[in-house]
């Protein structure tokens, strides 16, 4: 592939110093640094080929380690860079040399190749919607401001339909999610990989600020109305104790228990006149039974008078 073929070794010999030179890959329109940068220290400093810092940032391996394995999508490892195929690390090595040449922050390719290799893996992302807070208010998650300008951009640049970026990915990371890749940067990479792209201009583009993990965080907007009913829950818990939450609801449990236990199939007599008269004492002292209550022995007389007959 020319792509592969246009990049340098993993590791420029440091014994050897000259000064930066570059040579435009004629697939991608991107200057690919093929020397090194001297320093005035001790010792010479050098810079690794973008696919060198791609095996080493996202695989952890060199080129005597790499096997270049892609996973299936079924795979159950857990590392989403190896769901990257041949061709997206060839793309991301490009974007890694590209980033060094033009001193922007490697994390921004970084964090672009976790969010493609999602992508790979669990295909496109589908947004959030249907949420609702305890009270019940509906939650509307968006963009920031920022981020959603630079998503308008996007959708109207004529690059996009020229960009050699995979559009599916592009059109999922424009889905209003948990995505980390920068959207400055994703935009700049769109304009960058399209044909026929001015690399001049590109590196002209105003300066990308440092990666900032935070920069993505969505706005949620709530409803004032409530729109979503929640039921109270039948059996609730106060200071670590659950209870019943009424009376009603826990004398009919424990006939329902009766019920069950009962080796005659009916409750016990007995056992029914021990529970209304907890059920008294619990209703403040005052001598009057539920209704609830009243209409559960009702129900039992009835249904004990039918099987005697």
């Amino acid at each position: 592939m020319s792509l592969i073929n246009s990049l340098s070794a993993n590791l420029i010999n440091d014994s050897k110093v000259s000064n930066a030179t570059a040579t435009k890959s004629a697939e991608t329109g991107v200057d690919v640094p093929t020397g090194t940068k001297t320093a005035s220290t001790k010792s010479d400093t050098v810079n690794l080929s973008g696919r060198a810092l791609m095996l080493s940032r996202l695989f952890g391996q060199d080129e005597s380690t790499y096997t270049g394995q892609v996973e299936a999508k079924d795979s159950s490892v857990t590392s989403l860079a190896r769901y990257l195929t041949t061709d997206d690390r060839a793309m991301l090595a490009n974007m890694y040399d590209y980033a060094q040449s033009n001193g922007i922050d490697l994390r921004h390719v970084d964090a672009l190749a976790g969010d493609l290799g999602g992508y790979r893996k669990f295909g496109t992302a589908t947004g959030s919607s249907g949420l609702y807070d305890l009270e019940g208010h509906a939650m509307t998650i968006t963009q920031s401001t920022d981020n959603q300008q630079i998503i308008d951009r996007i959708k109207t640049s004529s690059a996009l339909s020229q960009t050699t970026l995979d559009q599916g990915f592009i059109q999922s990371e424009m889905v209003t999610g948990g995505h980390a890749a920068n959207y400055a940067f994703l935009e700049r990479m769109i304009n960058v990989f399209s044909q026929g792209a001015s690399s001049t201009a590109a590196s002209e583009s105003t300066p990308l600020a440092s990666y900032d993990p935070g920069a993505n965080k969505l706005v949620a907007q709530v409803s004032k109305d409530v729109q979503l009913v929640i039921p109270e829950a039948d059996y609730i818990s106060v200071n670590g104790v659950g209870h019943w939450r009424t009376p009603e609801l826990a004398a009919a449990h424990e006939l329902k228990n009766q019920k069950t236990h009962s080796t005659s199939g009916q409750p016990d007599i007995q056992d029914l006149l021990s529970l209304l008269d907890r059920q008294v004492k619990q209703n403040n002292g005052i001598g009057q039974v539920p209704e609830k209550v009243k209409t559960i022995l009702a129900d039992w007389l009835s249904s004990t008078s039918t099987n005697k007959s």
